[in-house]
């Protein structure tokens, strides 16, 4: 019960320091070293937007809980829900990279994207499960 406890305490830091780090990396490209982070609003299209900050958090924080949710999920349902998690999460992080490859309007701005898609995977691909609980490898 007491590792259930320290999890559940853990799983929303390492949704905020995902998120911290996100807005970090944003704040270096952004403001500091002015790469616009230009974006087309659907593909082939015309529109374009930035993505701001706010976007920025905002996502990370939905994807770190819906990434902590399945886990959760995949954990109760299966002894190898970790296992499972991870390649999942694997997955949908390569396709989320569609995203940046494919709209970003600048090379700087496809690099700083892939690289804020990147950093967000790898902190809760590895932080996010616990490590060396019984049913949760």
């Amino acid at each position: 019960m007491a590792q259930r406890s320290a999890s559940t305490q853990r799983h929303p830091l390492v949704v905020a320091v995902a998120t911290v780090a996100a807005l970090l990396t944003w704040l270096v490209a952004d403001p500091v070293l002015g790469v616009d982070l230009e974006v087309l609003t659907t593909p082939g299209g015309d529109a374009t937007r930035l993505v701001s900050a706010g976007a920025i958090v905002s996502s990370t924080i939905i994807v770190g809980l819906l990434g902590w949710a399945l886990l959760a999920v995949l954990q109760r349902i299966s002894g190898r829900g970790t296992t499972i998690w991870r390649w999942t999460a694997t997955t949908v992080a390569l396709l989320s990279l569609a995203g940046p490859l494919t709209l970003a309007q600048t090379t700087a701005a496809t690099v700083v994207l892939t690289v804020l898609h990147v950093v967000v995977a790898a902190i809760l691909l590895v932080a996010l499960p616990v490590q060396g609980s019984a049913g949760r490898k």
